[in-house]
């Protein structure tokens, strides 16, 4: 749903975009084999996640359009992609600065707190409470967040 509004949304206009990435579980990179601005030429999106120990960003999530999996391969899709491999490290894009934390998941996992003008965004999915540095780092992270 977020692809066709976008493209609805710019029309003609290229789309640049930066995604952050939790984890590989399925549930949360199936969408994007069908999100159609990956599709036109004119756009950009930009991937940010972690390695993991067999596969770069890239190539974790070519794998799921992989044959036999999908009907096409990441070729298909016409956008500019980069990829950056992130850990703990805040960054910045343009004017927000990112901050991951890992937290308690199978094959691991990043929440993201996004900060903009002194407001912050914590996105903090399928953490498993139980591991204390874990939950600490949700802590820091949702402290003064404006949305959890």
């Amino acid at each position: 749903m977020l692809g066709k509004a976008l493209v609805k949304e710019f029309g003609d206009q290229s789309i640049r975009g930066h995604v952050l990435i939790s984890h590989y579980h399925w549930d949360h990179i199936q969408g994007l084999p069908f999100f159609a601005p990956l599709y036109a030429a004119r756009n950009k999106f930009h991937f940010h996640s972690f390695r993991l120990p067999r596969a770069s960003v890239e190539e974790a999530l070519q794998g799921q359009m992989a044959d036999p999996y999908f009907p096409v391969d990441m070729n298909a899709m016409l956008a500019a992609r980069s990829y950056s491999e992130i850990g703990e490290d805040s960054f910045q894009v343009d004017d927000l600065i990112v901050q991951p934390r890992w937290v308690n998941h199978p094959q691991g996992c990043l929440a993201f707190r996004v900060e903009n003008n002194g407001k912050a965004v914590v996105y903090a999915t399928d953490n498993e409470p139980g591991a204390p540095e874990r939950d600490r780092a949700i802590r820091e992270l949702a402290h003064h967040a404006d949305v959890l």
